[in-house]
């Protein structure tokens, strides 16, 4: 993966930080199943993607984390949360152990493309999304480097992330960012329609010799 220096404007989250992640949390996944389905979502289900839920959850992974391996870190303007990243190791059971899809919101099982051995990963960026407000791939990468810092001097080797088919602006941040389609995807059924999303990875590689 190809990187900058980690900025000073990235910082681990605190509880404080919930409210404003579950509010650019909540616009982007809106804008992700959009461009997933081509159009624009409902209101009924739009209305679904409740910041206040969000920031719910974001508040217990911050203090309570589920293990010492999971992270989340923010990105700052000033003073103001712009942009956020949430990371953890890979789940065993995200590589195929889901039900199959059945209804709106279901989750078909994550499967590869074609049959072929996948590359193993250590870690998972679990979301990663920025104010529209700010400029996004300029807080996007600095989450991003921050986030391999860390990574390598845990001895994790590559990581992984999912993008949406569809969202063009994610996928040419995550190619000029070093990543690679995986080969694994994953599908839900959202609004009558489908949003697919396609696993990206990268190796990690030391931040020493980078630099």
């Amino acid at each position: 993966m190809s990187r900058a220096p980690s900025a000073s404007l990235v910082r681990p989250a605190q509880p404080a930080d919930a409210e404003r992640i579950g509010e650019i949390h909540a616009a982007g996944m809106l804008r992700q199943v959009g461009a997933g389905l081509g159009r624009v979502v409902p209101p009924d289900v739009a209305a679904l993607f409740d910041a206040e839920q969000f920031a719910g959850g974001w508040r217990v992974s911050i203090e309570e984390p589920p293990s010492a391996k999971h992270r989340v870190l923010v990105a700052l303007d000033g003073e103001r949360v712009v942009g956020f990243l949430g990371f953890g190791p890979v789940e065993a059971e995200a590589d195929g152990g889901a039900a199959p899809a059945s209804g709106d919101g279901g989750a078909a099982p994550a499967s590869g493309d074609g049959g072929a051995a996948l590359p193993a990963v250590d870690a998972e960026i679990l979301a990663l999304e920025v104010d529209p407000a700010y400029p996004a791939d300029v807080h996007s990468a600095r989450l991003l480097n921050a986030c391999a810092d860390i990574l390598a001097m845990s001895g994790a080797e590559s990581m992984r992330t999912w993008a949406v088919r569809g969202d063009e602006l994610r996928q040419r941040f995550l190619t000029e960012s070093g990543f690679a389609v995986l080969g694994l995807r994953r599908a839900y059924r959202v609004a009558g329609g489908e949003v697919v999303e396609d696993a990206w990875w990268a190796e990690i590689g030391d931040p020493a010799e980078e630099r």
